[in-house]
């Protein structure tokens, strides 16, 4: 597998990840502000890598926002330069510039940081009916036509 293949991958996983909160961010407090987080961070950083500005719909059903992230980033990583610099400014106005790498890796792991924050929402309210969505779960299952 390329380096491209298994960014591609870790992308098919997040939204597999992702899918599988729906309904569980919905049944804890603060979960499905905390899935709403993730979605909206994907959609800003692929804003940032396509030089656009962001389009967020805070109304638009979770996967449905979901999908169409994935979809992005699968487009957008199709004709990518991982070496490519990518110039931004972060929400506070400050310019940045980062490896596209980099900026992946972060993506996949911001999500994969908060889906691990709600579980703790489910273990603070004595409750382990959460999804595991550790990525070994992800591969265990099989990688083809899960989204």
């Amino acid at each position: 597998m390329t380096e491209l293949e298994t960014f591609k991958d870790l992308f098919d996983y997040a939204l597999w990840a992702n899918t599988q909160w729906i309904d569980a961010a919905k049944g804890i407090e603060g979960g499905e502000a905390r899935l709403r987080h993730i979605l909206k961070s994907e959609e800003i950083w692929l804003s940032r890598c396509q030089g656009r500005p962001a389009d967020i719909d805070e109304e638009e059903e979770l996967g449905q926002t979901a999908i169409r992230n994935h979809a992005g980033w699968v487009n957008y990583l199709a004709n990518a330069d991982l070496n490519a610099d990518i110039s931004y400014h972060s929400l506070d106005g400050v310019p940045y510039t980062s490896a596209l790498r980099d900026i992946l890796h972060h993506v996949v792991n911001h999500g994969t940081y908060h889906r691990g924050e709600m579980r703790g929402y489910y273990a603070r309210a004595n409750r382990d009916d959460f999804p595991e969505t550790d990525y070994i779960g992800y591969a265990r299952q099989g990688r083809a036509g899960r989204q």
